[in-house]
């Protein structure tokens, strides 16, 4: 892992103010220690998908084409309980659209699909305070190591 100015995305050294450093995960950091708080401020490797599974880093490649297919046809349903079932649903989301943050065991993960049913907070860090109703994660990519 490297640390990088947010600015520049070169690294740096000797600086003062943290708020503005991040730092950009790797496959070889896969296993590492992180705090949630600073997991929230990385850069990712292009490529990669990574989360934090009680406080280690979780590095796994993009899924194949199987995995599309189970999303697409999760979404498709969703599709038709939304508009046989009006106001139940807020919204659905995939792993790129939002994230659940789990404090208590210092994780951070985003589902295949997420589904709302409460209307979306405004303001200030949402994923902190929004919760699905129903999450969906299929567990189909290899860690990359």
């Amino acid at each position: 892992m490297r640390v990088v100015e947010r600015s520049d995305s070169h690294a740096i050294s000797g600086v003062q103010d943290v708020s503005q450093v991040i730092a950009k995960i790797a496959p070889a950091d896969h296993g590492r220690l992180m705090d949630l708080t600073d997991f929230d401020r990385v850069e990712v490797q292009e490529g990669y998908l990574d989360e934090l599974g009680r406080g280690r880093i979780v590095v796994s490649d993009v899924p194949g084409a199987d995995h599309l297919a189970m999303v697409l046809d999760l979404r498709d349903q969703l599709i038709v309980y939304k508009a046989s079932h009006p106001g139940v649903i807020s919204a659905d989301a995939g792993g790129g659209e939002c994230k659940i943050l789990l404090s208590e065991v210092n994780s951070e993960r985003h589902p295949d699909v997420a589904v709302y049913t409460t209307p979306s907070p405004t303001g200030g860090d949402v994923w902190s305070i929004r919760v699905p109703a129903r999450s969906i994660k299929r567990p189909c990519c290899r860690d990359s190591r």
